[in-house]
């Protein structure tokens, strides 16, 4: 069906089915009591998001497969495989939290193991479904085609992006408006490199949050959870399969990545000095919260951020 029509259309369609939906939801999950625990050791301004409503990532993960589903040929079923998968497995998390009334549901370990073996069974289905091993080395010139190296660095990939998301939401609209460079970006290389299964799906996953952020901008009536933090990660991480970008997601996703080291760095420095902290606190964007940034501004920048980060992936690709 890719032929036949233009993928505007199914964009189109994409936003107006997820504000429908958002719009059915969200009282849906109010009745349920679905409400988000607040982690006690983060900012003291954030506990009165208490019982904000969470796992609305559903309303931008069911419209994405429903439309993808209708549209793709079922040989490219497989680029859903990330975020129906680790929007599962978030689900599971978010419910566990809900259960407990607080902000511990899976293990890290519980949650690490079921990435690996998502991450590895992606990988396999991927390889077998589209036995492609170009791997660009950042820029369209440079490839290397070697299956286990790319194996190995999808994993790593569909492992490390989730997380990195995860990281990444925690203000209002945050990770939903900082991924849509991204997705756009994955838009003009699929232009690029001759996908028309990315350029769709891209589209429509940018829609899908774009009337998402509807319900998620500040203050947030909604937030995505885990269900949809991992889900988003992990349908990034897919599409940068199919495209060979891998590697350059360390550009693209730039703001992911300082995020994530912020943390890394963050609890280094605080074993090391025994005690004493890098920054007021992490993921780094509690860090400007602390310095007296309010969360609008805060997100408006970290946006802008992402927007010049994925700009720079693209240059560095295509010159």
């Amino acid at each position: 069906m890719l032929n036949n029509f233009s993928p505007v259309y199914a964009w189109m369609l994409t936003f107006m089915v997820s504000l429908i939906y958002g719009y059915w939801l969200i009282p849906h999950l109010k009745k349920k009591r679905f409400g988000q625990e607040i982690r006690q050791d983060g900012p003291q301004m954030h506990m009165r998001k208490k019982g904000t409503l969470t796992m609305g990532g559903l309303i931008f993960i069911v419209p994405i497969t429903l439309v993808s589903l209708f549209f793709l040929p079922w040989n490219r079923f497989f680029v859903l495989f990330g975020l129906v998968g680790f929007g599962l497995l978030g689900w599971i998390d978010d419910s566990l939290k809900i259960k407990k009334k607080n902000n511990e549901g899976l293990k890290p370990q519980e949650k690490l193991i079921g990435q690996l073996i998502l991450a590895v069974a992606i990988a396999l289905i991927f390889s077998w479904q589209m036995p492609s091993n170009t791997l660009f080395i950042l820029n369209k010139n440079l490839a290397i085609q070697v299956m286990w190296l790319k194996f190995v660095v999808d994993v790593l990939v569909l492992i490390s992006i989730p997380n990195a998301v995860n990281l990444t939401d925690g203000l209002d609209g945050l990770a939903s408006m900082s991924s849509l460079p991204v997705l756009l970006s994955f838009a003009i290389l699929a232009l690029l490199l001759g996908s028309p299964t990315v350029l769709l799906v891209s589209g429509i996953a940018f829609m899908a949050l774009l009337a998402f952020m509807v319900f998620n901008w500040h203050p947030a009536k909604i937030f995505m959870g885990d269900t949809g933090s991992l889900a988003l990660g992990g349908l990034l991480g897919t599409l940068a399969m199919v495209l060979g970008v891998e590697l350059s997601l360390l550009i693209l996703c730039g703001l992911y990545v300082i995020e994530t080291l912020s943390v890394i760095f963050q609890v280094g420095y605080f074993k090391i000095t025994k005690g004493k902290r890098l920054f007021l606190m992490s993921p780094i964007h509690h860090h400007f919260e602390l310095r007296g940034w309010g969360e609008l501004k805060v997100v408006i920048v970290f946006s802008f951020a992402s927007l010049l980060f994925a700009a720079l992936g693209l240059m560095i690709f295509i010159m």
